[in-house]
């Protein structure tokens, strides 16, 4: 702090808005000698995110251990509460009207009890000035970091909806137990007078609970103009939907709103070619669909071959394999021109009438995959396909037959069609499964066979 004006300026800034809002508070005096076995201290530090570096943010530490103990290792963690991240998506694509929202500061909503507060004291001096002497304050606040906090923070959203449902139109409930992700809610509708609908009650519906909704933003200029300015984010504040530059981050994804379309923003630094590097920058490709499967299949496989040839993590890599890395690299930067629209229908594309999945699975000696496509017809008899989900793993370590890898790739084609089946807000009235692998084909026809002799064994035997 003494070193970096702005930082001290920063984090003083993030810790008097704690105490104004009443997130955190001084302990009493007649508990400062509290000495139950339920007192800790947390130390905190301050960090900024990389894509909004005037923004710090204040980390309280439950992980840092004292005499072999940390406040985490003796938390419990609870019921996995969130929904799933894919399921989310997948459904944030089903209809033409896209929303996207933001709670405010979510764990900080939640409430600590008063006996519980006492384990998340911290040390801080008063104003900042860091010539007194620190004293002793407390948060009042779930906070990032405590292994407790998700669970707790999703059970006070989801029992708000649940005690204030009724008083709204059903979507308004099952959108914040259904299409939120932590704090971030993505979901789409048909039209414009229903995303307006939806935005004031899911507002509303939020603020019962004390969690305020905000950051929206939407793919149609009627929505967005709909909603308060002090409720919107602020790149919508200043949206031209005639130009094509408006970008937001869809659970991580690269959302272009103008088009309404999924893409990617490459953004790695200059790396080691070490394995090291390799897979700081392989790791980098967010990509929670699968849209780039096939291209990130390549680098994974590289960096698996340097983990075969037990290559050092910071040892330089080979001639050979620094060939196929400059080249995978140099491929990278084209993942800026690949984009997929967000809604699975087309425009002016009528009822649908007719809704089907398809997949496609293979395997080669460096890995396999597969990949899902929606097949609608509407009722002019119009056909659109559409990309769903895609998946890709490398080969294991240890050597096996392409026909065991085309294999796996059918029995996890089946696997993932349930969770499609299971996340996805249509009616499926049938999927098909694709393969050019005849040993994969006449090893199914093999167990349907098995299991029906089974079968028609076991009912003689009854009778």
């Amino acid at each position: 702090m003494t070193k970096n004006q702005k930082f001290k300026d920063d984090y003083v800034s993030f810790m008097n808005n704690l105490f104004l809002k009443g997130f955190a508070e001084k302990v009493p005096i007649t508990e400062l000698n509290q000495d139950d076995g339920r007192v800790w201290y947390l130390p905190h530090h301050g960090i900024y995110h990389n894509k909004k570096p005037n923004k710090i943010r204040v980390v309280f530490d439950c992980s840092a251990s004292y005499m072999g103990v940390s406040l985490n290792a003796l938390l419990l963690q609870g019921p996995d509460l969130a929904n799933n991240l894919i399921g989310v998506l997948l459904r944030f694509r089903t209809e033409k009207v896209a929303l996207q929202g933001d709670i405010e500061s979510m764990f900080y909503q939640v409430k600590v009890p008063l006996k519980d507060r006492n384990l998340l004291r911290f040390l801080w001096w008063p104003n900042g000035d860091m010539n007194s002497e620190p004293e002793v304050y407390r948060m009042t606040v779930h906070i990032f970091g405590a292994t407790s906090s998700p669970s707790v923070c999703n059970f006070a959203l989801r029992q708000t909806a649940q005690n204030y449902g009724n008083q709204f139109e059903p979507q308004v409930a099952e959108t914040i137990l259904n299409n939120i992700y932590v704090d971030d809610c993505l979901v789409s509708t048909e039209s414009d007078e229903k995303a307006i609908s939806l935005v004031d009650g899911v507002r509303s519906l939020c603020t019962k609970g004390g969690f305020n909704m905000t950051k929206w933003t939407s793919t149609s200029s009627t929505v967005v103009k709909s909603i308060p300015d002090k409720s919107r984010t602020k790149n919508t504040n200043q949206l031209d939907f005639e130009n094509e530059s408006s970008i937001e981050r869809a659970l991580g994804v690269s959302w272009y709103i103008d088009r309404d379309v999924f893409g990617f923003q490459i953004n790695t630094n200059d790396h080691p070619h070490t394995k090291r590097g390799i897979l700081s920058v392989v790791s980098s490709v967010y990509d929670p669909l699968g849209i780039a499967s096939p291209f990130v299949l390549i680098g994974r496989s590289i960096l698996q071959n340097l983990c075969k040839q037990q290559v050092d993590w910071d040892e330089e890599i080979n001639e050979t394999d620094e060939k196929k890395w400059i080249s995978w690299l140099n491929q990278l930067n084209e993942l800026h021109n690949v984009k997929i629209d967000r809604c699975y229908k087309p425009p002016n594309f009528e009822n649908v009438m007719s809704t089907q999945i398809h997949c496609f699975s293979d395997a080669s000696d460096i890995g396999y995959g597969m990949v899902f496509y929606l097949r609608l017809i509407d009722k002019t008899g119009r056909i659109h396909c559409s990309f769903v989900l895609g998946k890709s793993r490398v080969a294991p370590l240890k050597t096996i037959t392409v026909p065991r890898m085309e294999l796996t790739a059918a029995a996890r084609a089946v696997r993932l069609s349930k969770v499609i089946l299971q996340e996805l807000n249509y009616n499926i009235d049938k999927v098909f499964f694709w393969t050019d692998s005849m040993t994969v084909l006449r090893y199914i026809l093999q167990q349907k066979f098995k299991i029906s002799y089974v079968c028609c064994k076991s009912s003689c035997f009854n009778t």
